[in-house]
C-alpha cells in the first residue's frame, strides 16, 4: 500500500505537474496572440478551435459555440484542393462585416471584422 502511494506521489510530481506548468505556458502563449490580433483596426473578434471543433479561446463577438463549424467549415474547404501546399484563407461577407477562416497544424482561426461605417 505504501509503495502505491508513492507511485501516485511521483506520478504527480514528475508527470502531472509539468504537463500542466506547460499547458498553463501554451494558453498564456494562445492568449497572447488572439490579444494582439484582437487590437487591430476593424477587427471585432477573434476565436480559436482545434482540429475537433473545441474552442480553445474566443473574444470579441466570436460565440464559443460557432468553434465547430468554423472548424469543419476549414475542413470542407481544405478538400477542395487536396494536393495545394497551403490551407485556403475562408471569407465570409455578409452586410455587417466578415469572417476570415484558416487552419494551420489542427488549430482553426476566425477573425470577425466589422464593416466601416
Amino acid at each position: 500500500m505504501e509503495r502505491e502511494v508513492e507511485n501516485v506521489y511521483y506520478i504527480r510530481r514528475r508527470i502531472l505537474l509539468p504537463v500542466a506548468v506547460q499547458r498553463r505556458k501554451m494558453e498564456k502563449v494562445l492568449e497572447k496572440h488572439l490579444d494582439e490580433t484582437f487590437r487591430l483596426p476593424g477587427v471585432a473578434g477573434v476565436l480559436c478551435a482545434d482540429e475537433n471543433g473545441l474552442c480553445l479561446a474566443a473574444k470579441g463577438v466570436a460565440e464559443k459555440s460557432a468553434a465547430g463549424n468554423i472548424a469543419s467549415i476549414a475542413k470542407q474547404a481544405a478538400q477542395l484542393h487536396p494536393n495545394s501546399s497551403t490551407p485556403p484563407v475562408i471569407c465570409i461577407e455578409s452586410e455587417t462585416g466578415s469572417v476570415l477562416i484558416k487552419s494551420e497544424d489542427d488549430i482553426t482561426m476566425a477573425i470577425y471584422k466589422s464593416s466601416p461605417t
